[in-house]
């Protein structure tokens, strides 16, 4: 048995922890630079406010009916992400985190699962102030499907469904109440196609035939159509970490010159290498891009990339620093208006089964990985800018905007909720 715990409407869940005036309003987040909706309260969803969606594109019903509007604040959503992820371990050790909000967990052994989630999502919003909705079914893809009707039917739920106790007149209702994009595992693409078959419905969908799923949708869609049918496809993970780590961002403002596009390059990997060393990896390959924007039809435009080898996967961020410096430049050129930028590490693997390469000096690197530790010591203390290498920059004018940030409270110091 499985079960998924899903965070609601987790950025504005995270707002509303800090600030609980905005309960009950209508309230999304925005994208990096300020851009797009990446998260909206059920009240936004009611104005009919999209995912994805352009901010100018909603401005009027913004103004219309008084939406708060607040910038991403990652740092912010990490730090409770951990919280709940910490206090569902303490619960139910076997856990397998899917997402920054979901985990799914095996619950074998619970008795009565019913009361055991219940139990669970009162102790998550009791200690984190999180609301949460939880499916439980035999399969993950049930239990994503029973998760998705929970979070649509509150109050018919209570915020916890155990597939296995409906009977089949109510599993029926569910399955053709619901469309095939509603189903973990098929794609925009693939219900665009099944749409044009008259498959519409997860009933139609589990209605077809081994054979016709097998044709229209490969073995991809084979399992999915498996898994809806109660045979477990999807285990726990066989690869414990990622096969690529990306660092990429567009800029508050545009940049032309050569050292603002290095500056931005090495931060991004400066982060990137930071998140490899907190899970003990490293990486053997990678790849920067820099683009103009592809909006701006009459400005010239130019999207190139540029893949290395590293002599060894590694984790030290300055020698990735140095590594994307010279690949910049190899591609940059002048005259042209540059949007964004991005690195892409690849070959990701463990930490411990590092091995030394003939022309790397193991003194070196000896002393290096102590550095590293020395600086991710103080930025864990002090906050991730307490500290940082010049090629950075100090001022980085290019940063992504972020004029309706919240602070951060739980991981910087000079952030901190104030009691008056």
């Amino acid at each position: 048995m499985y079960a998924l715990v899903d965070c609601n409407n987790f950025y504005v869940s995270c707002e509303r922890l800090f600030n609980p005036k905005l309960e009950g309003k209508p309230v999304i987040v925005l994208s990096n630079n300020d851009g797009c909706v990446v998260a909206r309260s059920q009240e936004a969803k009611k104005l009919e406010i999209c995912m994805g969606q352009p901010l100018f594109e909603c401005k009027h019903i913004v103004d219309a009916h008084h939406v708060q509007v607040f910038s991403s604040n990652f740092p912010l959503y990490g730090d409770i992400s951990n919280r709940v992820m910490s206090t569902i371990s303490e619960i139910v050790p076997d856990i397998e985190i899917y997402s920054i909000d979901e985990a799914f967990l095996t619950v074998d052994h619970w008795d009565d699962p019913t009361l055991q989630a219940r139990a669970l999502r009162e102790r998550i919003k009791q200690d984190i102030g999180i609301p949460v909705s939880i499916g439980i079914a035999p399969t993950k893809t049930l239990a994503k499907l029973a998760n998705a009707y929970v979070k649509r039917h509150q109050a018919e739920t209570g915020g916890v469904l155990d597939w296995n106790k409906l009977d089949a007149a109510k599993k029926l209702e569910i399955l053709c109440s619901m469309g095939v994009e509603d189903v973990w595992g098929i794609g925009r693409e693939s219900a665009r196609k099944l749409y044009i078959l008259r498959v519409k419905t997860v009933a139609d969908f589990m209605a077809m035939s081994h054979e016709w799923i097998k044709k229209s949708l490969h073995e991809p869609g084979v399992a999915t159509w498996k898994e809806l049918h109660g045979t477990i496809v999807h285990t726990r993970a066989t690869n414990p970490h990622q096969k690529s780590l990306m660092s990429t961002r567009s800029f508050g403002r545009p940049i032309t010159e050569m050292r603002e596009l290095s500056e931005a390059l090495a931060t991004y990997v400066a982060s990137a290498a930071e998140r490899l060393r907190a899970k003990k990896l490293t990486a053997a390959e990678l790849t920067i891009f820099i683009q103009t924007n592809r909006f701006q039809k009459n400005q010239p435009q130019y999207c190139v990339s540029k893949h290395a080898v590293l002599l060894q996967p590694t984790n030290l961020t300055n020698v990735l620093i140095a590594e994307v410096t010279n690949l910049l430049k190899d591609i940059y050129k002048k005259n042209y208006v540059y949007k964004k930028a991005g690195v892409i590490l690849y070959g990701i693997g463990e930490e411990q089964v590092l091995q030394r390469g003939l022309f790397v000096s193991a003194n070196e690197t000896a002393k290096s990985q102590k550095v590293m530790r020395a600086i991710d010591t103080i930025t864990r203390k002090m906050g991730g800018d307490a500290i940082n290498y010049a090629a950075e920059g100090i001022k980085k004018p290019w940063v992504v905007k972020s004029n309706m940030r919240t602070p951060r409270y739980t991981t910087s110091w000079s952030e901190l909720q104030k009691v008056n």
